[in-house]
């Protein structure tokens, strides 16, 4: 089986958002995907890069700095790297039909919260998305998979937040046509994700379209500089 962005082997991920392509010589692991942001004329593109990492349970000082030690990539100035994010996951991958993704979906849905940081809202907040929201979500024609993350720790200087949300969810889909259905109106319109949204203090979402898959042997080297094969999104 491929190993995707929503495989269940690696307990955490790290995400790297960037100006330019992520220069990739020195780097120890490839990333399992990478995209490109297509957005308004007149804003600069930005790229993200997801990392899968094992056994960071073991190493409770882990962060995202060393994190990106360990992975052999550092940014060659400050510009180039925008937003780097640690995040562990919250359980395994939600799956349509007890099914599996052995690509990468040809569509992903970023959605970033963070609820009020008290604990009867934390535990509203997850008990909506797994008890409610996602199983909606899972009758959207297209939808595929969904799998929630926790952020553990995120380089300050280049996140343009001063506090990223704490909570990350990737959802897998076919395609977007689903976005202008019923069965999408009724997973965005209940009276539980209503109270649970009035007590959201930030929030971030984007829709990213994967252009083509990586792996081994679609690297592209630009200038004596290997990078990765990008994927192209859109947000909506």
């Amino acid at each position: 089986m491929t190993t995707t962005i929503f495989s269940n082997e690696a307990d955490y991920i790290l995400s790297i958002q960037c100006k330019e392509s992520l220069p990739l010589s020195s780097a120890k692991q490839s990333p399992i995907c990478t995209y490109v942001s297509q957005t308004e004329v007149g804003i600069v593109p930005t790229l993200i890069s997801f990392f899968q990492l094992h056994n960071l349970h073991d190493q409770p000082s882990e962060s995202a700095s060393s994190t990106l030690s360990k992975l052999g990539i550092q940014p060659e100035n400050d510009t180039t790297y925008t937003d780097v994010r640690l995040y562990r996951a919250l359980g395994h991958t939600y799956l349509k039909d007890s099914g599996h993704l052995t690509t990468n979906p040809s569509f992903i849905v970023s959605v970033a919260l963070s609820p009020l940081p008290t604990p009867e809202a934390e535990a509203d907040f997850n008990a909506w998305y797994e008890e409610e929201h996602i199983n909606l979500l899972s009758q959207v024609p297209g939808w595929q998979a969904c799998r929630r993350f926790s952020l553990v720790d995120a380089i300050k200087s280049t996140v343009d937040s001063a506090s990223p949300p704490r909570y990350l969810a990737l959802h897998a889909y076919q395609d977007l046509d689903g976005f202008a259905t019923p069965q999408f109106r009724t997973a965005t319109n209940t009276p539980w994700r209503t109270r649970v949204m009035q007590g959201i203090v930030a929030t971030e979402r984007n829709v990213y379209r994967l252009a083509e898959r990586l792996s081994e042997t679609t690297r592209t080297y630009v200038g004596g500089k290997l990078y990765a094969t990008q994927f192209v999104s859109n947000s909506v």
